[in-house]
């Protein structure tokens, strides 16, 4: 079977004490269960504790207490048991009882002998039934350091054999975890370049029966480099939960905008098995990720409505809630309304206006730097302040943002128009209209061109030119005339 590649080589005890003499396990038969779930085990005594451990041995890899930790040796010559195909050579402790509902169990590992491409994993094991004959999926977790043709890695799988997750690295030493709350298990390794946790794999809605721990180095003959190999455990410890509820020491960012959705780093520490993540009233968390031990990565929306002023930021495990009193502010969304922009040309009360002339406002302003210049709207009017009905109306114009051109036909010469503008910002939120100013047309140019048109028509385009400058003369001295007076 192919079992043993993606998970723990959980198999075939019971079947080896009957068909092989390659198995060693020591049970004595007055302990079975009494031991208790939750213990710790420094193996300085350089002697088994049946209260907690039996022994196992397949294949060749032989397992002892020596030097003041648990020593694995795998010898080049080591080979899968000829009467169970494919169950793996291994050697380790399997914890005498299990381990009922939450719990965290680490150890130490350190690789004392280990060349290149061997082929070996070691690691920490929670399986279910330990002892069942192969091809039974039986274990919830697995935490290994590997040797293979691909390379150094940590791997690890969860309850299905199908999802293995790796991590490169080349630690010859560390240490390797497994936490369960609930239905959630996580998988972690200590990081040294972090000097911290790593969560490796983590997944919810697996099994929540009793595990036995494992403590064990194998491979398989076809995985295997024939090379001599020494593996040590230290420090083991299995407790009943994380032990402390979560600390909280900062949250960035530490404020937001009402409407606003932003991504928040809590960091603190006891975060594994993190539950639920909290900012109070009017703050919706939509997801939260558990990062490692002393972070959480949290997505969250500020409601419209939220009131504005802090808030507690609280963070919830198996053993309590944390909080961090305060440390999280709403403030106001800013108005967002543009400044009120300005008729810059014509000039208010400006004369002699021609019928297509430009209409020009100030440059766009916004309170919010991050707004822009959506669009604006221009109205000319008739009479003062009223655009009831008006002569001109751009609409909502985003081409024609601080100036427009008045196409001919719209205005009338000898006449005063009124007209005022607003502006329109990425928000969608408008500005005042500006304070309205007024111009008037030319009065020569409207006549001229009925005149010109009329006697191009019947003269032709030479006697046009010279009436053209008859008349703009003419124009000028009644303009002159009329200032004067």
């Amino acid at each position: 079977m192919n079992r043993q590649v993606s998970g723990c080589p959980c198999g075939g005890l019971v079947a080896a004490i009957a068909l092989a003499s390659v198995l060693v396990f020591l049970l004595p038969a007055a302990v079975a269960k009494a031991a208790g779930s939750y213990f710790s085990d420094n193996f300085g005594d350089n002697a088994i504790n049946f209260s907690f451990w039996a022994a196992i041995e397949e294949g060749g890899p032989t397992v002892a207490e020596v030097n003041g930790r648990l020593e694995i040796t795998i010898p080049s010559t080591s080979r899968d048991p000829s009467a169970i195909p494919e169950q793996g050579f291994r050697a380790g402790y399997i914890s005498v009882a299990p381990v009922s509902g939450d719990f965290d169990a680490q150890v130490d590992f350190e690789l004392l002998t280990w060349p290149s491409n061997n082929g070996v994993r070691v690691g920490i094991i929670a399986a279910q039934n330990p002892y069942e004959a192969p091809g039974v999926q039986n274990f919830n977790a697995a935490l290994e350091r590997i040797s293979q043709t691909s390379g150094e890695s940590y791997i690890s799988d969860i309850s299905t054999h199908a999802t293995l997750k790796t991590a490169p690295t080349s630690d010859l030493s560390g240490r390797l975890r497994l936490v369960r709350l609930g239905d959630a298990m996580s998988v972690l390794y200590w990081d040294s370049s972090l000097d911290d946790w790593a969560v490796l794999h983590a997944s919810q809605g697996i099994p929540t029966a009793d595990l036995y721990i494992c403590l064990w180095s194998w491979s398989h003959d076809y995985a295997f480099g024939d090379k001599d190999a020494l593996v040590a455990f230290d420090d083991f410890a299995v407790s009943s939960s994380l032990t402390a509820p979560p600390t909280l020491s900062g949250v960035e960012p530490n404020c937001g905008v009402q409407g606003q959705s932003l991504s928040v780093t809590i960091t603190g520490a006891n975060f594994l098995g993190a539950t639920d993540v909290g900012f109070g009233s009017g703050v919706t968390v939509n997801s939260f990720t558990t990062d490692n031990d002393t972070q959480i990565t949290a997505s969250i929306t500020i409601d419209i409505l939220a009131a504005a002023g802090s808030r507690d930021v609280s963070v919830t495990n198996a053993d309590g809630t944390g909080t961090l009193v305060g440390d999280f502010t709403v403030n106001a969304a800013l108005d967002g309304q543009p400044a009120q922009p300005a008729n810059l040309a014509p000039s208010n009360g400006a004369i002699e206006i021609g019928l297509t002339l430009t209409l020009e406002s100030s440059a766009f302003s916004d309170p919010d730097e991050d707004d822009t210049h959506t669009a604006s709207q221009w109205q000319i009017a008739a009479s003062a302040g009223d655009y009831s009905s008006t002569v001109f109306d751009s609409g909502v114009d985003n081409a024609n943002l601080t100036g427009i051109t008045i196409p001919a036909g719209v205005l009338n010469g000898e006449m005063t128009y009124y007209w005022h503008v607003r502006h329109l910002d990425s928000q969608l939120q408008w500005s005042s209209w500006s304070e309205e100013t007024s111009f008037t047309t030319t009065a020569m140019e409207h006549h001229g061109n009925q005149i010109a048109l009329w006697v191009q028509g019947v003269l032709g385009a030479g006697v046009l030119l010279t009436l053209g400058v008859m008349a703009y003369t003419v124009r000028r001295r009644l303009v002159k005339q009329w200032q004067h007076n």
